[in-house]
């Protein structure tokens, strides 16, 4: 693949596509099925697709606790999100989580970097595209869903901004990095799936656990863990060696555009004259 900024900005890109196509897929699958149980069906598809690559960071004691603490901002942000979508719209989810495009020049600057005004004010602009669009700031409320989203976003800025030093140190092999990442999500969704596998067992025996295994949203969790986490991971990994961070959260910020358009086709979710 070529190693040019355009054709990394172009990765970038059609990342946010698949991202926006997750909203749709999380609202969907959390609609019948714990978002607990989502996440773990998710990473599963997603850890079985990445394992040699798992299996290449984990032998390089250089990289391990990097990807670790990657791997550690990126389940509190995907757990966060999960919560967040069950209990809110598809659209406002959209907005709350386009607040990363203004963490991560913010957690940026905090780490000594200066950050051109035009970032800011590009970053605000999208915010308020995106408001528009979402209906995010009419209705928007400071707790339940949409507050977890806006959590969510926070996490996924400051991994931004650490992918964005951790790929610059191991430009040589992206895909081991994303693995160990994808190992650490995977353990903890399990062991926040754990008490409601328990409880199915104890209620139903392994008939019930059948059945409960059977009722996931499979093919679902399987798009979401293959195309929108591993597949999305390597593109961001490979991409922000050469797309600084709040470049990469300014593209990302086009997410909702999609998500609102999917939303429309498929939830039955209306814009307003805004």
């Amino acid at each position: 693949l070529p190693e040019t900024a355009e054709f990394n900005t172009m990765l970038l890109y059609f990342a946010t596509f698949l991202f926006g196509t997750n909203q749709l897929c999380n609202k969907i699958a959390t609609g019948g099925a714990s978002p607990a149980a989502v996440n773990a069906v998710r990473f599963l598809a997603a850890s079985a697709v990445m394992l040699p690559a798992m299996r290449r960071g984990l032998a390089r004691p250089e990289m391990r606790g990097k990807g670790l603490e990657l791997g550690v901002w990126l389940l509190l942000g995907y757990s966060a999100q999960s919560a967040g979508v069950a209990q809110t719209t598809a659209g406002h989810a959209a907005f709350a989580t386009t607040f990363t495009v203004l963490t991560v020049p913010l957690v940026a600057g905090l780490g000594g970097r200066q950050i051109p005004a035009s970032t800011w004010v590009a970053g605000a602009a999208a915010m308020l595209g995106v408001a528009l669009l979402d209906g995010g700031a009419d209705g928007l409320s400071i707790g339940g869903g949409d507050l977890l989203c806006v959590i969510s976003a926070v996490f996924f800025g400051v991994h931004k901004v650490r992918m964005e030093e951790c790929t610059m140190r191991f430009p040589d092999d992206t895909e081991a990095l994303t693995g160990l990442q994808i190992a650490v999500v995977t353990l903890g969704s399990l062991l926040w799936e754990a008490p409601e596998i328990a409880g199915v067992v104890r209620d139903g025996g392994l008939e019930g656990l059948a059945h409960f295994a059977a009722d996931l949203p499979w093919a679902l969790g399987i798009y979401m863990g293959v195309a929108t986490t591993a597949l999305t991971l390597w593109m961001e990994a490979r991409a922000m060696k050469m797309v600084s961070a709040p470049m990469a959260a300014l593209i990302y910020s086009s997410e909702p555009l999609w998500g609102a358009g999917l939303s429309f086709l498929c939830l039955g979710e209306r814009w307003g004259p805004a």
